[in-house]
């Protein structure tokens, strides 16, 4: 059975309410989010395929701008949500996980290589690489997502709600 390739990815730019916990600012974001897939089907399956992949690229784009506007700062007091940043960042771990065994595999067998024996270097080596690679992944990502989410910007005409407001 032959596979065909599939890469698919979108944009999706859109405006999406915003609330700050820490001052109650209310207001309307500008968000731009991203979404990437690469997934591997039959070339019977050639429509099918390409238009999963583009579903599945979209709803990664829709997610991406959703969690963006989540960990914005606010246009206010400039605060962020430490416990939704966690909550980001846990998210990311699994695959953060699997990039480190990864790591701590090529790790292993490269020293292995060098060395052409089995002794406590390979191990020690799995055992260094692979937390940094997780480490790594999880810094990248929380980096790019920090200059994305300071990327929002809000809709000046969108007044936050006063507490005192038709008093």
């Amino acid at each position: 059975m032959a596979l065909r390739h599939y890469q698919a990815s979108t944009t999706v730019e859109t405006q999406l309410a915003y609330e700050c916990e820490a001052c109650g600012y209310e207001g309307m974001a500008d968000v731009v989010g991203e979404g990437y897939v690469e997934t591997d089907a039959p070339t019977a399956q050639e429509n099918d395929a390409a238009a999963r992949a583009l579903d599945a690229a979209e709803r990664r784009a829709w997610n991406d701008a959703l969690s963006t506007v989540d960990l914005a700062p606010c246009p206010r007091c400039g605060a962020t949500s430490p416990d939704r940043w966690r909550r980001w960042r846990r998210a990311q771990l699994p695959e953060a996980l699997w990039w480190g065994a990864v790591g701590a595999l090529v790790g292993a067998v490269g020293a292995f290589l060098l060395r052409q024996r089995f002794d406590a270097l390979p191990p020690l080596v799995a055992a260094l690489v692979g937390p940094l690679v997780a480490l790594a992944v999880v810094a990248t990502r929380t980096r790019r997502k920090r200059i994305r989410a300071a990327s929002v910007r809000f809709d000046p005409l969108a007044r936050p709600q006063d507490d005192d407001a038709g008093l």
